[in-house]
């Protein structure tokens, strides 16, 4: 386990590996799924010096903690974390596997006490998405109809 270096402690951000250790949420989250949070808050995951910088860890603590939640800030979250670049439209199977890898065995949302609610809460979403006319033709997802649904 690697330790900050005097220079990596004058800088105030944090590297992100240590991050993701040391931060529960994150430390029990599949890579996939820590890179997709991550970039929903504005990191640059491919950055050969990735580091989470103190606005974004507050940001990323705030949007964890459902005491304190804004719900439209919630809703940009979610929609960023589902479309990292912010496309018109993005690829359905991918949307639906990150609905399902959010709730898989090893990530936060699938401890114990959260599995009884798996399966309906996949099916929940899903269904409201179709309702919400989020699927457009070719197999693709409408972010505008995306952020509506939630």
């Amino acid at each position: 386990m690697r330790s900050l270096t005097d220079e990596e402690m004058r800088d105030f951000r944090i590297p992100i590996e240590i991050f993701n250790r040391n931060v529960r949420v994150m430390h029990n989250t599949s890579p996939a799924l820590r890179t997709r949070i991550l970039q929903a808050i504005g990191i640059d995951c491919d950055s050969k010096d990735c580091r989470i910088d103190w606005e974004q860890f507050l940001q990323l603590n705030k949007l964890l903690q459902p005491q304190v939640q804004d719900r439209e800030e919630v809703i940009r979250f979610a929609v960023r974390l589902f479309n990292p670049q912010e496309s018109s439209f993005v690829q359905a199977h991918l949307f639906e596997e990150l609905i399902k890898e959010i709730f898989s065995p090893g990530n936060a949302a699938s401890e114990p006490e959260n599995d009884f609610l798996k399966d309906d809460l996949i099916e929940i979403t899903l269904d409201k998405c179709q309702q919400a006319g989020v699927y457009s033709p070719g197999g693709y997802l409408n972010s505008d109809k995306l952020h509506q649904a939630f």
